[in-house]
């Protein structure tokens, strides 16, 4: 689907859902294929069942669920909640607030912005993330082993749980993985 407006509501049992240079709201749906997004302007609510999930350039944010597949999103704005059962998370230049949970996979990400808070949890891998530097956070990590915290952080410091402050504290950043490492970064 492209170059279009309004609201869509899209459904398919077993093929793929490409939409692209939109306007529109859509609403989308696949049992069995991969779900494909870029260059939208509207509100996204998309699931697939056995599917990956790709997007670009997405200024509305998105929510998105797959039951077996990676999702792999770019230069989404806005406020983002994916999540997938068997899949790799992977968020590259977001702005906005994030959420991501993954049973079966790692999650990196890298925020080029970040607004109400960022959460990103999985039981199955490690989790690097990077976040503007000079923010007020909340900071809330668990996990095996914790990289070192930043100059300035308050609260408490374990190699597997760092809970607390930096610079004052306010956006939410909370980091989960039961199987593997955190590593977070400032830029």
């Amino acid at each position: 689907m492209e170059g279009i407006a309004g609201k869509v509501v899209a459904k398919t049992s077993g093929g793929n859902i490409s939409i692209n240079n939109s306007s529109a709201d859509f609403n989308a749906s696949t049992s069995g294929g991969n779900i494909s997004l870029e260059n939208i302007d509207g509100k996204l609510d998309v699931a697939t069942s056995g599917g990956n999930i790709n997007a670009e350039e997405l200024r509305n944010g998105l929510s998105a669920r797959t039951s077996g597949g990676n999702i792999n999103l770019a230069k989404v704005q806005g406020n983002t909640n994916v999540s997938t059962s068997g899949g790799e998370i992977k968020l590259d230049e977001m702005s906005g607030s994030v959420r991501a949970t993954t049973s079966g996979g790692s999650i990196k990400a890298d925020l080029i912005s970040l607004t109400e808070k960022l959460e990103l949890k999985t039981t199955g891998g490690s989790i690097n993330a990077t976040i503007p530097s000079g923010l007020g956070l909340d900071l809330d990590l668990k996990a095996s082993n914790i990289n070192p915290t930043p100059p300035g952080f308050v609260g408490t410091v374990k190699k597997e749980l760092v809970k607390g402050q930096l610079n004052g504290g306010g956006i939410l950043v909370q980091l989960s993985t039961s199987g593997g490492n955190i590593l977070l970064k400032y830029r």
